[in-house]
């Protein structure tokens, strides 16, 4: 048996071996930084519970927005809301007031 055919050999032995090491070594690291891999999985945890949080800001603001229009509905109207929105739209104070304007 000449060295060049044991080598051969050895090197039919060793594919199978060697593919298999590949594979798991492929789809492991894929696992782990693929598109839809553990990383991946994080990132979209990470952002949905910042999209929780928003919708709560969001559906607290909504609610106070609601509250005010409430308080401005014919049926209900705050005196003192009203004089508040009139003033401002209209831009008229008293001569002894002063005005303060909130963001």
């Amino acid at each position: 048996m000449s060295l060049l055919e044991a080598l051969r050999r050895r090197a039919i032995k060793a594919i199978w071996p060697g593919l298999s090491v590949g594979a798991i070594v492929y789809f492991g690291y894929h696992v782990v930084n693929g598109e839809r891999g553990l990383v991946r999985a994080a990132q979209l945890a990470q952002e949905l519970e910042r999209a929780r949080v928003a919708a709560a800001e969001v559906a607290s603001e909504r609610e106070r927005w609601q509250g005010r229009v409430q308080l401005l509905r014919s049926d209900s109207l705050d005196p003192d809301l009203l004089d508040e929105r009139a003033r401002f739209v209209l831009g008229l104070t008293a001569p002894d007031e002063i005005v303060l304007y909130a963001k």
